[in-house]
């Protein structure tokens, strides 16, 4: 039988790294109207403004996305630990966990 080598704590801080991008993106909302005066020239700012547009909805879903691969690398990280954790105290395959804080699940 093979063993799994699965560093836990690299996907764990996937998981915080791509919550970070989540947050970022669901706060960048600039608009056209806030750069009308910036522009200098209406047309380049309703073609802004449209484009705005699109890019929010777009955002949006990009943002429900990235949370969603957040928080699944999160969970499966934690999830192979808990296993490991499990496994070892039942005298599973393996009688110990990998070597305490480093975060990998063997």
């Amino acid at each position: 039988m093979s063993d799994l080598d699965l560093d836990t704590a690299a996907l764990r801080r996937a998981g915080a790294a791509l919550a970070d991008v989540a947050r970022a993106f669901a706060g960048a909302n600039v608009t056209a109207r806030d750069l009308r005066d910036v522009l200098g020239h209406d047309g380049l700012a309703d073609a802004l403004g449209g484009f705005a547009l699109g890019w929010d909805d777009a955002r949006a879903l990009l943002v429900t996305d990235v949370e969603a691969l957040a928080d699944a690398c999160t969970r499966v990280g934690e999830a192979f630990e808990d296993v490991d954790a499990r496994l070892a105290g039942a005298g599973g395959p393996r009688a110990t966990p990998g070597p305490a804080g480093s975060g990998r699940a063997v």
